[in-house]
């Protein structure tokens, strides 16, 4: 979840900027390492581009790689907030503020009062630090000469805010917010992570179909209820909606945005229905139409999810800045080499995570897939919260990135090394590859989902499962 309007100022900016100062003194400098631009990253878009500039497809998708966002957190109106009677000129700061420039513009234009939402999001030591540089007095920002009463700490915040929302833990006031008092959010993300362990735990020391499939070796048939435990994880992606995200990408940390949102959400279903479907087709024991419906329906989802991805980015992205294509600031020191290799190895997983859900035989690989995306969310939340950095960020994606591997390879090991997991490696490559030479991904997936169909169970070996 996402704290209420104005959000944390504790962020610490993967970029060198500086607010200017209008004493013609030297202001605060604040600096990090600048990211990447490119989609690539997300969990939720298969290299999907949208770049203006007239350039050949190939070198769009390899420009993904190598170039910088920008690293300007300054929007061009004025945006003035008062926190405690003292008035804050934020403009250079606006565009990485984790809650985004829009909840500072919305104060800043009506004029209103920012103490009751500034105290309610549960500022840190460091963004009262923070605050002051942009601290106004006698029309001036970033003046020295404020008297001490009215520099503005936690203490003295804590005296005139509300005495209830004060006296809890401040863990308690960045994990439960005002849109979501009783935690609901938080609670079906606790459920799901302990869904992953259990399912996880299955597959490597047990039924590798982890309770999705018919157990084979364990004496037991298809479990009844097994689709059932896949409706909180969806649940959790819906009421991801109740929070305030920014439009907008933010500037020096990664943090969900509302396009980010909405694909989520697109490929949770994905993964879910796929899940749900190869389940169907294990506990009616694979009769010819339950397999028909499980093939369809699979490589529909695929197709409407990348159209829906689609529709989502048209919609939610926004073009006043560049910070809106979906960038992944990485941590100080990260070089630009590493970053490269790092992004490819995500966008090669999202490619395998499509394949994972047109192979359509072991249950469980559509939904071992379903882990790193719903991570990525809970990572992005705990950055958001400055629970964790960047690096813990990028450290905990990469690693839940590596349970649907060894996952593969446990399938590998119990088909006696059969075609099925070669075959989806095979796959999952050229798909990527001819992304990156620029191909329409409706032109690599539609042709993949057809012939998928078409095939039916010729090559793979879905019985045992």
């Amino acid at each position: 979840g996402i704290s209420v309007a104005c959000a944390s100022f504790e962020s610490k900016p993967a970029y060198a900027f500086s607010v200017p100062s209008l004493t013609g003194r030297p202001r605060r400098s604040f600096s990090a390492r600048p990211n990447l631009n490119t989609q690539l990253w997300s969990t939720a878009n298969d290299l999907e581009v949208h770049d203006a500039a007239p350039t050949p497809k190939s070198l769009r998708q390899q420009h993904r790689f190598n170039t910088t966002a920008s690293a300007d957190s300054q929007i061009d109106d004025e945006c003035i907030l008062t926190i405690h009677g003292v008035r804050y000129d934020v403009q250079a700061f606006a565009l990485a503020h984790p809650g985004g420039p829009g909840i500072l513009r919305k104060f800043a234009h009506n004029r209103a009062d920012a103490t009751r939402a500034f105290e309610a999001a549960g500022h840190s030591e460091m963004a009262y630090e923070m605050l002051k540089d942009f601290a106004i007095v006698d029309g001036e920002a970033g003046s020295d000469d404020r008297s001490a009463d009215t520099m503005m700490t936690p203490a003295t915040a804590s005296a005139s805010a509300s005495a209830t929302e004060m006296t809890k833990p401040l863990w308690r006031r960045k994990l439960f917010t005002m849109e979501d008092p009783i935690g609901v959010h938080k609670y079906l993300g606790i459920f799901c992570l302990l869904h992953f362990a259990y399912r996880y735990g299955q597959v490597f020391f047990g039924d590798t179909t982890a309770g999705f499939g018919s157990r084979a070796g364990l004496g037991l048939g298809a479990s009844a209820t097994a689709g059932l435990w896949l409706i909180p994880h969806v649940l959790l992606n819906l009421s991801s909606f109740i929070f305030h995200v920014p439009r907008e990408r933010i500037v020096g940390k990664p943090i969900i945005w509302k396009e980010y949102r909405v694909h989520n959400l697109v490929f949770v279903l994905r993964s879910v229905i796929c899940t749900v479907l190869c389940w169907l087709s294990v506990y009616h024991k694979h009769a010819p139409s339950w397999r028909r419906v499980a093939l369809i329906g699979s490589g529909l989802s695929i197709l409407g999810a990348n159209w829906a991805a689609d529709e989502a980015t048209k919609r939610l992205q926004p073009a006043e800045n560049d910070s809106s294509v979906a960038s992944l600031p990485f941590w100080e020191g990260c070089t630009l080499a590493t970053q490269r290799r790092i992004k490819k190895f995500y966008a090669y997983c999202q490619f395998m995570a499509t394949i994972s859900c047109l192979t359509i035989t072991n249950p469980i690989w559509p939904f071992v897939v379903l882990m790193p995306i719903q991570m990525s969310s809970i990572l992005l939340t705990l950055v958001r919260k400055s629970i964790i950095s960047a690096r813990g960020f990028h450290v905990g994606y990469f690693v839940s990135l590596l349970f649907p591997f060894f996952a593969a390879l446990k399938h590998f090991g119990e088909m006696r090394l059969a075609v099925d997991v070669p075959l989806a490696f095979t796959l999952g490559t050229a798909a990527f590859l001819l992304r990156c030479q620029g191909i329409s991904k409706y032109l690599v997936w539609g042709p993949m989902v057809a012939l998928r169909i078409a095939l039916g169970d010729r090559i793979m070996n879905y019985a045992m499962w």
